[in-house]
C-alpha cells in the first residue's frame, strides 16, 4: 500500500484529543444517602454498565473519525506491485499502427497525427529515468533509445507507408523489449484505429504468452480511430487479363463498399419475434412487426440519404492525360460489385484507374490503378510426326477460318513435321518466332531435339506436350534429356472404365477461371476419356492443373526457366476417338480449355504488369539492354511530378523497386525512342492496408491474457488509467463512505449519551 500524500497521516496523531475530553468532562458520580439502598444500587449497577457501553462506543467513534480524516488526506491506494509509484522509473514500448489505414482523415486531420500528438503527450509525462523504445509497423528489430530526446526524435520520423508488418508480430515485439528491460514497471502503449485487419486473432495465443513471459506489463490500447467515418471504397481490381489477344475484351470487376447503414445498427427484430405464451402472441408480434417495419424504413431513408457517387474508369491516352471511358451509378447497398468492358484497342501497352466520383474521408481506397496489354496474334508451332499429320482440329481451334479471314485470328499457327524440327537445319534462331509450341503424340526424339525444347522453354517460351500411341517406348520418354521437359516418368496405359472424364477440382488456375462463372451447368462429360498414360516420379515442382474423374492427372505443369511446360497424358489431336472423344468440333468444353491451355502458355515470357504498393517489380528483356529509364508516377491524381532515375539490369531481368504509394511505373530501354517500347506497371495499396473494419474491443481480451489493460480515446482516460495502473486503486471512495458511517453513529450516540 502507498499513499500520495504519506505525511498527512500523522493527523491521527489527533486521537488524544477525544481522549483527553473524555477524561476531563466525565461526570462524577454523587453520594446519596438514601434508606432503601437494595433497590437502588441494583438501578444503579444497570445504569452503570450502560453508560460504560455508550461511553467507550463515542470513544470509538470519535477515534474512528479522526482516523478515517488523516486517512482520507493521505490517500491510500493498492499497488499493482511491490516498489511501484507515479514517479517510479517505467520501461515503456509506444507502439504505433502506421499502415495506410492511419491516412483516414477524422475531423480535418488524419488518425496518424492524432496518434502521433496522443504518443507525444504520453512520452512527456513519462518519469525521469524511464526507459523507451519506439516501434511501429515497419519496425524489425525494436530497442530502447538511448534517451528521451533520442526517442522524441525517433516517434517524429515516423509516417504511414504500405507493406507493413504483421501488427500482432509487432506486440510480440515490444514485449521482448520489454522483458530485457530491468525496471520493475513495465508499460505497453498501443496507439490504433482498432482496424480488425490489423488483429490475427490466430496469433492472439502468441501475444498472451510474450506479454506473460514479460511479466505482464499494464498495456494502455489508444483508440484514435472513428466510429462515424463517411467512407466508400474500391477493392484491390480483378483483371480477366493482363495480355489481351485480338478479339479479347478489356474485362475488370471491382468490388465497391459503401458507408450505408446496416440493420443491426437500427434495432431491426428478427422475423421470429414471438411471445411465449399464447394468448400475447398476436400482440406481440403485431408490435414487433410494426418495430421492424418503422427500423426498416428508418433504414432505407438513412441509406437513400447517402451522397449519389459514380464509379469511372479512365485510360490515359499517349500523352499521359486520362480519358474516361465508361462509368456506373452506385446503388446504396453497403456491398456491390461492379463490371466494366471495353474493346477496341490497337496493339500497344495501356495504364488505366478506377476511381469514385467525389470526396470522402480516406482518399487512399477510392482509387485503383491498373496495366494491361493489347497483344496481336501469337505465333504457334505445331509439331506433328511424319506418319501422322493430323494437327488440323487443333489449328482450326486455335485460328478458326473465320477469325482469320476478318483478321482477329489470335494465333498463326505453323505445322512441322517432328523430322524436320528434330534436324539440325531448325536451331533456336527458328524457334525464337514463336511464343508458344505444340507437341502432338511425339514418337521417340533425340537428345538434341529434347534439348532444344528446354533451351527454348527456359527463354519464355510456352510448351504443351501431349502423349498417345507414339509414346511406347517408354524408355525413350524416360531419358534424362526428356525428363527435364516432362512432368514425370511415363509407366504405362491405363483404359479407363465407363463414366471417366475430365473433372475440375477448383477453378483457380487461370486455365480454368473461365470455367468458374457457370461451373454446374459445364458438360463434362462430354470429355470422355478412354485410355490415358499413368505417369510416376513427378519432380517436385509439378503441378497438377487438372484431373480426370478417377482423379488420375490430365493435365500437369512444370516450370523451366523463365518459362513452362505442360504434360497431357493423353492426344489431344485423336480425330478416330480411340484414345477419348476430344477432337470433334462439337466438343465446345475442349475448344475453350485448348484456347485457355494456349492463351496461358503464350503468357509465359510475359512481364507482370500489376503489383502491390512496395513490391519488387521485375521486367525480363534481353541481355543487350543494359538501362532502363524508370518514370514513377507517385500518387499522379493529386499532380505531384513524376520522378525518374535510370535501373541496370541484372543478366536478363531489371529489377525495379516498387512504388511505395499508388500509382504508376512507366519503363523504356534507355537506348529506345519508340514509344511502344515502354512497359506500364501498375502499383494499388493492398485490401488490408485500406480495410477500415472495426475490431470489437471485447475481442481484445484474447490478446492480451493476464495482463491488465485497458482501451481510451482521450487524454482524461489515458491519465486516469496510468495514474491507476501506477499508483494502484485508491482507497478513497472506501474511506468516505466509512467517514460518513463513523460520523452518523457518533452523532447519533451523542444524542443519547448527554441526554
Amino acid at each position: 500500500m502507498t499513499f500520495v500524500t504519506p505525511w498527512l497521516i500523522l493527523g491521527s496523531i489527533a486521537i488524544v484529543i477525544p481522549v483527553a475530553i473524555h477524561l476531563f468532562l466525565r461526570r462524577q458520580p454523587q453520594k446519596i444517602e438514601f434508606p432503601a439502598l437494595r433497590f437502588v444500587q441494583q438501578v444503579e449497577q444497570t445504569a452503570k454498565r450502560s453508560l460504560r457501553l455508550r461511553h467507550l462506543l463515542l470513544l470509538m467513534c470519535r477515534i474512528g473519525l479522526i482516523i478515517l480524516l488523516s486517512l482520507l488526506l493521505a490517500r491510500p491506494s493498492i499497488t499493482r506491485s511491490v516498489g511501484a509509484s507515479s514517479s517510479a522509473p517505467t520501461a515503456a514500448a509506444l507502439l504505433f499502427d502506421t499502415s495506410m489505414r492511419m491516412n483516414c482523415q477524422r475531423d480535418n486531420q488524419s488518425l496518424f497525427d492524432y496518434a502521433l500528438k496522443e504518443g507525444q503527450w504520453v512520452l512527456s509525462r513519462l518519469p525521469n529515468g524511464s526507459q523507451i523504445a519506439i516501434i511501429d509497423s515497419q519496425t524489425k528489430t525494436p530497442a530502447f533509445a538511448v534517451d528521451r530526446s533520442a526517442a522524441k526524435y525517433q516517434l517524429e520520423q515516423l509516417k504511414p507507408g504500405p507493406g507493413s508488418l504483421d501488427f500482432t508480430g509487432q506486440i510480440i515485439k515490444a514485449a521482448q523489449v520489454l522483458e530485457s528491460s530491468s525496471l520493475g514497471v513495465k508499460e505497453l502503449y498501443i496507439f490504433t484505429d482498432m482496424s480488425q485487419s490489423a488483429w490475427d486473432a490466430a496469433s492472439a495465443p502468441a501475444v498472451a504468452s510474450s506479454l506473460k513471459k514479460a511479466s505482464s506489463p499494464a498495456v494502455y490500447v489508444i483508440d484514435v480511430g472513428s466510429q462515424n467515418l463517411v467512407n466508400d471504397s474500391v477493392a484491390p481490381l480483378r483483371l480477366e487479363k493482363e495480355v489481351l489477344a485480338p478479339g479479347d475484351k478489356l474485362n475488370i470487376s471491382a468490388a465497391v463498399k459503401r458507408n450505408a447503414a446496416k440493420s443491426e445498427e437500427l434495432g431491426v427484430r428478427s422475423e421470429n419475434t414471438q411471445a411465449t405464451n399464447g394468448s400475447g402472441y398476436r400482440q406481440t408480434r403485431g408490435s414487433a412487426d410494426g418495430e421492424r417495419r418503422l427500423a426498416a424504413s428508418q433504414l432505407a431513408t438513412r441509406n437513400s440519404q447517402l451522397p449519389s457517387r459514380t464509379l469511372e474508369l479512365y485510360i490515359l491516352d499517349d500523352s499521359g492525360k486520362p480519358i474516361k471511358r465508361d462509368e456506373k451509378i452506385l446503388s446504396s447497398e453497403p456491398e456491390q460489385s461492379v463490371s466494366f468492358s471495353l474493346s477496341g484497342f490497337e496493339p500497344g501497352r495501356y495504364e488505366g484507374f478506377v476511381k469514385l466520383s467525389g470526396a470522402d474521408a480516406f482518399a487512399e481506397d477510392d482509387c485503383r490503378w491498373f496495366s494491361f496489354e493489347r497483344a496481336g496474334a501469337k505465333n504457334v508451332l505445331i509439331i506433328t510426326t511424319a506418319e501422322n499429320q493430323k494437327s488440323s482440329f487443333l489449328t482450326a481451334a486455335l485460328s478458326p477460318k473465320l477469325w482469320r479471314d476478318e483478321g482477329r485470328s489470335r494465333f498463326n499457327c505453323d505445322v512441322v513435321s517432328q523430322a524436320e524440327f528434330d534436324s539440325e537445319a531448325f536451331g533456336l534462331d527458328k524457334m525464337s518466332k514463336y511464343e508458344l509450341a505444340f507437341l502432338l503424340n511425339p514418337a521417340p526424339m533425340s537428345a538434341e531435339g529434347w534439348k532444344k525444347l528446354e533451351s527454348w522453354t527456359q527463354q519464355g517460351g510456352g510448351l504443351c506436350v501431349s502423349l498417345g500411341d507414339n509414346a511406347s517406348d517408354v524408355g525413350a520418354f524416360n531419358s534424362p534429356e526428356s525428363q527435364i521437359v516432362l512432368a514425370g516418368k511415363v509407366q504405362l496405359q491405363a483404359r479407363a472404365g465407363d463414366g471417366v472424364f475430365v473433372l475440375p477440382r477448383s477453378y483457380v488456375h487461370p486455365i480454368l477461371v473461365p470455367f468458374e462463372k457457370n461451373a454446374n451447368s459445364v458438360p463434362w462429360t462430354q470429355t470422355a476419356v478412354f485410355r490415358y498414360w499413368q505417369m510416376s516420379d513427378f519432380a517436385s515442382d509439378v503441378n497438377v492443373v487438372l484431373r480426370y474423374s478417377d482423379l488420375r492427372p490430365f493435365i500437369l505443369e512444370r516450370p523451366i526457366g523463365a518459362g513452362r511446360a505442360l504434360t497431357i497424358t493423353t492426344p489431344i489431336n485423336d480425330s478416330k476417338g480411340a484414345w477419348n472423344a476430344l477432337a470433334s468440333a462439337q466438343n465446345w468444353v475442349f475448344f475453350v480449355l485448348i484456347n485457355q491451355t494456349a492463351d496461358y502458355l503464350a503468357s509465359s515470357g510475359v512481364n507482370r504488369l500489376n503489383y502491390r504498393a512496395g513490391e519488387t517489380a521485375e521486367i525480363k528483356q534481353n541481355e543487350e539492354n543494359d538501362d532502363w529509364k524508370i518514370t514513377m508516377y507517385s500518387e499522379p491524381t493529386s499532380g505531384k511530378a513524376p520522378e525518374t532515375q535510370l535501373v541496370r539490369a541484372q543478366k536478363d531481368v531489371v529489377r525495379i523497386p516498387g512504388l511505395m504509394t499508388a500509382g504508376y511505373i512507366a519503363a523504356e530501354p534507355k537506348s529506345e525512342t519508340d514509344s511502344s517500347e515502354k512497359i506500364y506497371l501498375s502499383f494499388n495499396y493492398s485490401e488490408k492496408d485500406t480495410d477500415l473494419t472495426r475490431l470489437n474491443a471485447d475481442q481484445l481480451k484474447d490478446f492480451f491474457g493476464p495482463c491488465p489493460w485497458s482501451q481510451s480515446r482521450d487524454r482524461k482516460q489515458i491519465e486516469q488509467r496510468v495514474s491507476t495502473g501506477r499508483a494502484g486503486w485508491e482507497l478513497f471512495p472506501i474511506l468516505a463512505v466509512l467517514f460518513c458511517l463513523f460520523l452518523a453513529a457518533e452523532t447519533w450516540l451523542s444524542e443519547r449519551f448527554y441526554r
